[in-house]
């Protein structure tokens, strides 16, 4: 007959601890860390356990087991922060129920991040959870890896006037700090404000952090003084007006009532007919700022003809039908004589007549003239 001793407590404890542990521990691949929790009924914020990377490097955590119940909002998050430092870091993954098994690469945000998992369960209704035997224990296999190499890229070039640029970014990985004159960092590891009024003119670092540092550069520019002189008044029939200029500093648009910018930054074209009688206001806004300088041009009435004899002027339209330009009456007891300067229509459909009659008969009156195109 062979007698099996009988364990002592302590020594069968250490044993079952010792034999249960390596079976899980055994699902984690070789070399990583692994942590496990079953989480009770009225969890509020609870930290279940963190996970610390080795000294200068981030870390890296798999679910490979863990379910919680969504009825009752059972949910797990996961932040990234310094050891200690609860729910106030950064969540990079979260909240989130249901079964969780096969959740990969959670990794913590920089340098010396912890990944520090926090549990929330139900406080109200029926008790669901991992420690009535409902729910899946959290299971959870971690691994120390290299920090990402830190980047940034700074933001286009700008003016002091811009006004506060927010939203910003260009740091990568996420979870670092933003730094440099008028920046505002936004405390989330992932976004900046930067206000030019506040960096001032000049070339400005700013530099993103993120256990190591990488810098890039923004220039902020200063409003020019802007100046422009429109052409000398003209008169309506002075045909289309090319070439022109006046605006400093160069680079710039120009726009205004009959005016077509030439796309070059130097010159453009104004055509009275467009514009039409009076006074208009042709604005010439430089390219970098988008400052203005305006002047005034005057459309003269039509100035085509000798001195002592009366211009008359039109530009026809489509669509005119017995359309009554203008009609040209002499003195009392005299007659009109009417000579063409210029004038062009269109074959086969635009003409022009000439009527004689008393003002106001229109197509009334006897045909002098055409119709001719």
């Amino acid at each position: 007959m062979i007698s099996i001793p009988t364990l002592k407590r302590p020594l069968l404890s250490f044993l079952l601890f010792f034999f249960s542990f390596n079976i899980i521990s055994s699902q984690c691949p070789t070399g990583q860390i692994f942590n496990n929790y079953c989480y009770d009924d009225n969890e509020v914020d609870n930290v279940a356990f963190e996970v610390c990377p080795t000294a200068g490097m981030a870390v890296q955590s798999d679910i490979i087991q863990g379910s919680f119940f969504v009825g009752t909002g059972d949910n797990l998050t996961v932040y990234s922060g310094t050891s200690g430092s609860g729910t106030s870091g950064v969540i990079v993954f979260g909240p989130m129920g249901g079964n969780l098994m096969g959740t990969m690469d959670i990794e913590s945000l920089g340098a010396d991040q912890c990944l520090i998992f926090v549990i929330n369960s139900n406080t109200f209704g029926a008790p669901v959870s991992c420690a009535d035997g409902t729910e899946l224990e959290l299971q959870v296999c971690s691994v120390s890896i290299p920090v990402a190499a830190v980047t940034f890229t700074a933001p286009a070039d700008l003016c002091i006037n811009a006004g506060v640029q927010t939203g910003l970014g260009g740091g990568f990985p996420t979870g670092g700090v933003y730094s440099g004159a008028g920046v505002t960092d936004d405390g989330n590891g992932m976004t900046y404000s930067f206000d030019p009024a506040a960096a001032g003119v000049g070339t400005i670092t700013i530099t993103y952090t993120n256990g190591v540092s990488a810098s890039d550069d923004v220039e902020v520019f200063a409003v020019p003084t802007v100046s422009f002189s429109a052409p000398t008044d003209l008169c309506i029939d002075a045909g289309i007006m090319t070439g022109l200029g006046g605006g400093t500093p160069v680079g710039g648009v120009y726009s205004g009532p009959g005016v077509t910018d030439n796309g070059n930054g130097l010159t453009y074209s104004f055509n009275p007919v467009i514009a039409g009688l009076g006074m208009h206001t042709i604005t010439y806004t430089e390219g970098i700022c988008g400052a203005s300088a305006m002047d005034i041009v005057e459309v003269l009435a039509a100035c085509g003809c000798p001195s002592g004899e009366l211009t008359y002027f039109n530009c026809y339209d489509n669509n005119e039908t017995d359309l009554v330009i203008f009609e040209v009456c002499p003195n009392a007891g005299e007659f009109s004589k009417a000579t063409i300067s210029q004038g062009t229509y269109g074959v086969p459909d635009d003409a022009l007549t000439v009527y004689q009659g008393v003002s106001g008969t229109g197509i009334g009156g006897t045909i002098v003239f055409g119709p001719s195109d």
